[in-house]
């Protein structure tokens, strides 16, 4: 198993090589448009293979994919219109070097509201920021508890997996991922943990129906 994932990590890497021009920004109506949430996702690629294992070519092929589309001035620009993408800018600064994230701090930050817990929004999303500042050492003293957030989540209100949607799937593997840090760290205690690991189940179970293998594979 460990040589069959080293192989799909090399031919990933090798794919990614070849085509980085693919998260690049997009010419839209004469403006360049980012890609974030594409880019952020190769991010979260690069800088968690490099946290397991430092000096990984896979990973680090990723991350030099990122640093070679990043542009800083569109980095302000969408998070500034959109503070959707907030967190999918913080994912990509993640993959980036030190020296860059501290200019982006300084020059984008700037530019956004004081509290970006502030805008309403659902509970997985909140956890992305929370998790993605807390990597960066930029989460601030007013930010709320991860347990407080997870406890208003989906995952963790009394629902009805019979009847989740996929949305409600995607929610609960985020507040999972962000939660344990991508498997680092237990799921708040045992009773949270045993719940969130039948449902998860339950959800996988589902999705192979569905055959929604994006969703399947988180």
């Amino acid at each position: 198993a460990g040589e069959h994932s080293t192989s799909l990590g090399k031919r990933a890497a090798s794919w990614i090589a070849r085509q980085a021009g693919l998260f690049a920004p997009r010419e839209s109506g004469g403006r360049r448009e980012p890609q974030f949430v594409k880019l952020s996702e190769l991010a979260l690629f690069a800088y968690l293979g490099m946290r397991a294992q430092p000096g990984a070519p896979e990973a680090e092929a990723a991350g030099a994919a990122v640093a070679a589309v990043y542009d800083e001035k569109l980095a302000a620009a969408i998070v500034r219109d959109d503070r959707r993408m907030f967190g999918a800018w913080l994912a990509v600064l993640l993959a980036l070097g030190t020296a860059e994230r501290e200019r982006s701090a300084a020059r984008t930050l700037a530019s956004t509201e004081p509290n970006v817990f502030a805008t309403e929004q659902v509970p997985h999303r909140t956890l992305e920021l929370i998790w993605a500042m807390e990597r960066l050492g930029w989460l601030p003293a007013y930010a709320p508890t991860v347990r407080a957030v997870a406890e208003a989540s989906f995952l963790l209100r009394p629902h009805d997996v019979a009847t989740a949607s996929a949305a409600d799937a995607y929610a609960v593997t985020h507040t999972i991922a962000y939660v344990t840090d991508f498997g680092v760290r237990p799921f708040l205690d045992e009773a949270a943990s045993r719940r969130a690991t039948d449902c998860a189940r339950r959800l996988l179970n589902a999705a192979l129906d569905w055959r929604h293998f994006d969703l399947v594979a988180e």
